[in-house]
């Protein structure tokens, strides 16, 4: 697939707009963040405060988790930031510039970094489905008709939310002539269900047609590129 091999895919963003549009999902989704210390091999977990204004570039993490991760970046300077959304680790690197207690827990504020990485993060690129051209999922399983709503796919599987639950859907069960109805056109897959979650069933196709193989690959290198213009504009 031309452009998503499993070379991955990486690429450096250093406009200020740009970098805030990066950092903007995991400031307010809350996501948790992967810090690294300078001269420390230690991974601690935070999370940008709700002090962080991005529209000033002023970035505030929480206090960092284990609690020693606090001491230890009081007397070092640089930090290594990542997270993740959906296939993509956003990166970067910044100089912390104070910190101070808040109710007993630390806030640091760091420096709004020069530029950020943006890197695919699997084998296979996933991509979510455009809010105004949804990808809708039908299946039967143990007799029962199943539709659903796809929110990530990928050439080799997807994830859709259903209402229907265990143990109609159950890791482990095969699915033949899974119907994925793709903006342009339907295409049919064989799945096996390996993994249900509360509101979410994610399958990996055990089978597809070289059309319909090829009918995927062009929605998912379509999106994809949609969703990097996004991120670059």
């Amino acid at each position: 697939m031309r452009g998503m091999s499993k070379e991955g895919w990486s690429r450096t963003f250093s406009k200020p707009d740009n970098v805030r549009r990066l950092l903007a999902y995991a400031a307010n989704e809350g996501l948790s963040l992967d810090v690294q210390i300078e001269a420390f091999a230690l991974r601690l977990q935070s999370r940008f405060s709700a002090q962080t204004d991005l529209s000033k570039q002023h970035l505030v993490l929480e206090s960092l988790f284990p609690g020693y991760g606090n001491e230890l970046l009081s007397s070092n300077r640089f930090i290594s930031v990542s997270f993740v959304k959906g296939d993509f680790l956003v990166s970067f690197t910044a100089p912390f510039e104070k910190g101070w207690k808040e109710d007993k827990d630390w806030l640091w504020k760091i420096a709004f970094p020069e530029s950020a990485v943006l890197t695919r993060s699997r084998s296979h690129f996933r991509v979510e489905p455009s809010p105004g051209e949804p990808v809708g999922a039908y299946l039967v399983v143990d007799d029962n008709a199943i539709l659903g709503n796809v929110t990530d796919i990928s050439v080799g599987g997807a994830l859709f939310v259903s209402k229907v639950r265990a143990p109609i859907l159950e890791a482990g069960k095969t699915i033949e002539g899974m119907q994925l109805k793709l903006p342009k056109r339907s295409i049919r897959v064989n799945a096996r269900i390996v993994r249900m979650t509360a509101v979410s069933c994610a399958v990996a196709f055990t089978a597809i047609s070289d059309d319909d193989r090829r009918t995927l690959e062009k929605y998912v290198e379509s999106r994809a590129a949609e969703i990097r213009r996004g991120l670059a504009v």
